[in-house]
C-alpha cells in the first residue's frame, strides 16, 4: 500500500484531514531537520510561511502557493543525511565541507520524489541554490529554467538566514537584509521575487515606511 493510500485510512479512522495529516507530517519532519542545525530551531517553518506570503504576493493559484509554501518546509531535509559535524561548524568551510553540503538539494528531493504525497516537491527542493546567472548548484540553470518555487524559496531562506535571531551569526536589520537582496538582484536572486518579498514586509509594518521602496525605484 502506498503512502497517500496510508495517510488517507489513518485520516478516515481520526476524522483529520489528509491536507492536515501532511502538513502535520512535513513540520515534525523539518522540526527534526532544524535541531540538527544548533540555533536555528524554526528555520524551515519561517521560510516556508514567508515564501508562500511571497507567492501569494505574486498571485500564483492557491494551489502553488500550498506546494511552494511544502517545498519550503522541505528544503533542507537533504541535510538529515549530512555529517552533523558539518552543519555545526563555525569556522570557516574547507573544499571538503563545501562538497558535502552541495549535497543536500540532491539527496533531499531524491527522497520526495519517490515519496508520492511529496513528489511535487522535488524540483524546488533540487533547485533552491539555483542562481539567476546560472552560477548555482547543483545544475547551474539561470533565469526562468529554474522553477518559480525555487526562486521564491532561494529569497525567503537568504533573508531569514540574515534577519533570523536565532541564528549563530549575528542577525542584520530587516532593511539591510533587503538592500543585500536588492543589490544581488539579476545575479543570485529573481528581482520579482525580492521585490514581492519587499512588499510583503512592508505590508507586515504598514506603520514604518523604510527606504526599501526608494531602493527598489533607483536599482531600475
Amino acid at each position: 500500500m502506498t503512502l497517500d493510500l496510508d495517510i488517507s485510512h489513518a485520516c478516515a479512522v481520526t476524522d483529520i484531514s489528509v491536507d492536515a495529516a501532511l502538513e502535520g507530517m512535513s513540520i515534525l519532519i523539518t522540526s527534526a531537520i532544524d535541531r540538527n542545525i544548533p540555533a536555528r530551531t524554526t528555520h524551515s517553518q519561517r521560510v516556508a510561511t514567508l515564501a508562500a506570503s511571497i507567492a501569494e504576493e505574486l498571485n500564483l493559484s492557491l494551489k502553488e502557493v500550498e506546494r511552494i509554501y511544502l517545498a519550503g518546509l522541505f528544503h533542507d531535509f537533504g541535510k538529515l543525511f549530512l555529517p552533523s559535524n558539518v552543519l555545526i561548524k563555525r569556522e570557516p568551510l574547507s573544499e571538503d565541507d563545501w562538497s558535502f553540503i552541495q549535497l543536500h538539494p540532491q539527496l533531499g528531493a531524491t527522497f520526495l520524489e519517490h515519496v508520492p504525497p511529496f513528489h511535487d516537491l522535488a524540483k524546488d527542493v533540487l533547485h533552491h541554490h539555483e542562481r539567476i546567472d546560472g552560477r548555482g548548484y547543483p545544475r547551474r540553470l539561470s533565469g526562468e529554467d529554474i522553477p518559480i518555487g525555487a526562486r521564491i524559496i532561494a529569497v525567503a531562506e537568504s533573508f531569514d538566514a540574515m534577519t533570523a535571531l536565532d541564528s549563530y551569526r549575528t542577525s542584520l536589520q530587516q532593511d539591510i537584509a533587503g538592500d543585500i537582496l536588492i543589490q544581488d538582484s539579476g545575479t543570485q536572486f529573481d528581482g520579482g521575487v525580492v521585490q514581492a518579498l519587499l512588499a510583503v514586509l512592508d505590508r507586515r509594518r504598514p506603520h514604518v515606511r523604510s527606504t526599501l521602496e526608494a531602493n527598489i525605484n533607483a536599482k531600475r
